[in-house]
């Protein structure tokens, strides 16, 4: 199968720092089917956004790929572009809280592809809406060789009201790295951020959204077990169907309680490395990014 990827492969204030897109979709892809890349935000800033557009389609028409691939970020895509194109358009949602703009741009689009029940709700009325969600890359997201030498890990931005956990953990005087988007520290490049959970004993993921609302499925549910650090992650709705709870990632929902779980992990070693191992060892053989481009690309096959 021929597929033209169109994402944003780097971050346009930070050109060194990969996407979510660059180093999970983009080479599963490249393992599963004949495909090209189409850098959304690199055209967009040359040609402007109908330029970006009309050179997708040339790109299209030249190529002929049996199917487009679109993980949405922004409304990258104008009005009746993929009423053009001869082939299956798919495109990924990862905010379903933003839903105006989830409505908006699914329209576009033959299948729309969602993580969670917001997300089905929404699209409702779509004819072909499908139910995803995040994984690893194993290539990218392994155990690694270093000592474990830090005790919690959380990189990420500082929206969704995860401050005051933090806080708490300071407080208590227990060692967190935390590094991301709106901190002084700053976004950090890919191979900085494997590293530092291949180094953590903990890995510290929170599920709610931008808005502080509505919890969500994050990237770091699978990508954290997967580098073999012991998963620790705010509740949510739904990790229980893809990993065990107490077996293969612990969770906590309130500031007390995820103090007193890194403390009580830190002290019991052998269940932490246990229950890490399990949750690593799980994500690597069922959730990796290969399998769920394989179960689109049989979607596209039975929607043709």
């Amino acid at each position: 199968m021929k597929v033209l990827v169109a994402i944003i492969c780097r971050m346009p204030s930070a050109p060194s720092i990969e996407t979510i897109e660059a180093v999970t979709f983009w080479p599963a892809w490249q393992e599963i089917a004949e495909a090209r890349l189409f850098p959304l935000f690199q055209h967009e800033t040359s040609l402007g956004r109908a330029g970006m557009n009309q050179l997708f389609l040339r790109h299209v028409r030249e190529w002929q790929p049996d199917l487009v691939f679109s993980v949405a970020f922004r409304n990258n895509w104008e009005s009746g572009i993929m009423e053009q194109i001869d082939c299956p358009a798919v495109v990924w949602f990862s905010d379903s809280y933003r839903a105006d703009f989830v409505r908006q741009q699914a329209v576009k689009f033959d299948i729309a592809i969602v993580m969670d029940d917001i997300g089905e709700k929404l699209l409702a009325g779509h004819p072909n809406v499908k139910r995803s969600m995040w994984a690893c890359n194993p290539s990218l997201h392994c155990p690694g060789t270093q000592e474990r030498d830090l005790d919690a890990v959380f990189i990420g931005g500082t929206h969704g009201g995860k401050e005051s956990y933090l806080r708490a953990l300071c407080d208590a005087g227990l060692s967190t790295a935390v590094h991301g988007l709106g901190r002084k520290s700053g976004r950090v490049a890919t191979a900085e951020y494997v590293n530092y959970y291949q180094r953590a004993k903990i890995g510290l993921v929170f599920t709610m959204s931008a808005d502080g609302r509505t919890p969500q499925p994050k990237a770091r549910m699978f990508e954290t077990p997967a580098m073999g650090a012991l998963l620790l992650a705010q509740r949510s709705p739904y990790l229980d169907s893809y990993l065990k709870l107490g077996k293969e990632y612990d969770d906590f929902n309130s500031a007390g309680e995820l103090v007193d779980k890194v403390q009580y992990y830190l002290e019991h070693e052998r269940e932490r490395i246990a229950i890490a191992r399990a949750g690593c060892k799980s994500v690597r053989r069922k959730h990796t990014y290969i399998k769920r481009l394989r179960e689109v690309v049989q979607w596209v096959i039975e929607s043709v």
